[in-house]
């Protein structure tokens, strides 16, 4: 891959994990709770009460693998999952994977 491609890499994670973030930021049933910069994982609130290991069974059924629940190693987090976004999802990838999980919250 070469010095070049790492960095290009680097950057796709970047702007896809951005993308992700505000498009799901967007969603009324969906916040952000953390300000600082990250790379390609962030921490996403969902609606209280939102039992996360259905969630991504049911995400799973859709060929979404779900976010983390932050709730299990970080009691102040319930409620929160965190997500990844690499280099190989498309942009219709994550507009699907969000659309998807505004409809099952």
């Amino acid at each position: 891959m070469g010095k070049q491609g790492i960095q290009d890499v680097g950057k796709l994670n970047v702007q896809k994990a951005h993308y992700a973030a505000n498009r799901l930021a967007a969603s009324d049933k969906l916040t952000l709770p953390l300000s600082g910069s990250f790379f390609n994982e962030f921490a996403v609130k969902l609606p209280d009460g939102t039992n996360i290991a259905e969630l991504n069974s049911k995400l799973l059924q859709h060929n979404f693998i779900g976010g983390y629940d932050l709730g299990r190693d970080y009691p102040e987090f319930a409620n929160h999952i965190l997500i990844a976004v690499t280099e190989q999802r498309t942009r219709e990838d994550i507009d699907a994977f969000a659309a998807a999980l505004e409809e099952l919250i």
